[in-house]
């Protein structure tokens, strides 16, 4: 049996051990003690047959047989069940992509239920500020990110992050912010591409320049308007953390999300605002 911690969660590894789990999610631990318990047990005896519904995921779909506390892949020995301080991962040795994915989705679920969010944004910190930028696909969070960072600013996660929303601090989930060649020659020409590494895309990679700063004050919508209405800013946040599957993980972001809307400035902005020199106040 091994253990390790994944921010809030302590992790059981039932079996050998898994260092690929650990090196994907034993990036950051935090100094409270732990909130919720996964076990990461060995495989179903078999594999689960019944009528699947398709997941969407930031990584790809999943076909899903659901219930609300519990799901399973279809057609796979994996499956996941959690509640409000306790989660079970039965994983198969050798996972399929398909069933990394979905072990990656039962982290996720199992960190929501933790009290944490989730964030699809850039998370970026200078001084006293930490931002985070968010936005549909193509919007240029990327690119906003990458003159932040030639302004002075250093990137805490490119795409992935974790917010507490009882202290709004952030923790970073990626390796670095993933550019095109002509981004860099267009935006940050005094960088060398061919001393950075690249991702299967081709993509230089910019490595992350710190995993913390100070609390969260701000989430910017890129392409949104300036001033949002309230319900505008709570489907901001819900497109941010994503949704959902489980009742426990549910819970846990209902009643965080009333919390984090009352401390977090939630606006609109557009590339250019994000660059001005006043910003994030502009």
């Amino acid at each position: 049996m091994n253990h390790f911690r994944s921010l809030h969660t302590t992790v059981t590894v039932h079996g050998p051990d898994r260092p690929a789990l650990r090196a994907e999610w034993a990036r950051a631990t935090t100094p409270a003690p732990a909130r919720h318990t996964l076990h990461v047990r060995p495989p179903l005896p078999r594999a689960a047959h019944g009528a699947a519904r398709t997941i969407t995921t930031a990584q790809g779909p999943l076909p899903l047989i659901a219930d609300g506390a519990h799901w399973a892949l279809a057609g796979s020995t994996l499956a996941f069940q959690v509640d409000a301080h306790t989660s079970t991962l039965h994983l198969p040795d050798h996972p399929s992509a398909q069933e990394t994915l979905a072990a990656h989705l039962a982290f996720t679920e199992a960190h929501r239920a933790s009290g944490l969010l989730p964030l699809h944004a850039a998370i970026l910190t200078r001084g006293a500020h930490t931002v985070a930028l968010t936005g549909e696909s193509g919007a240029g969070k990327s690119t906003a990110a990458l003159r932040l960072l030639t302004s002075g600013w250093q990137l805490i996660a490119e795409d992935a992050a974790w917010l507490d929303p009882a202290t709004r601090q952030t923790y970073g989930w990626d390796d670095g912010l993933r550019l095109h060649d002509t981004s860099l020659q267009r935006f940050a020409p005094h960088v060398n591409p061919a001393a950075l590494p690249r991702d299967a895309h081709g993509k230089v990679i910019l490595p992350v320049t710190t995993t913390a700063g100070p609390p969260l004050r701000t989430l910017m919508v890129l392409g949104a308007p300036a001033h949002l209405s309230a319900a505008e800013r709570v489907q901001a946040l819900w497109g941010a953390t994503g949704v959902p599957l489980t009742t426990a993980a549910r819970a846990a972001v209902t009643a965080a999300l009333p919390g984090v809307l009352r401390h977090l400035q939630i606006r609109g902005a557009t590339r250019e605002d994000v660059v001005h020199p006043d910003f994030p106040h502009h």
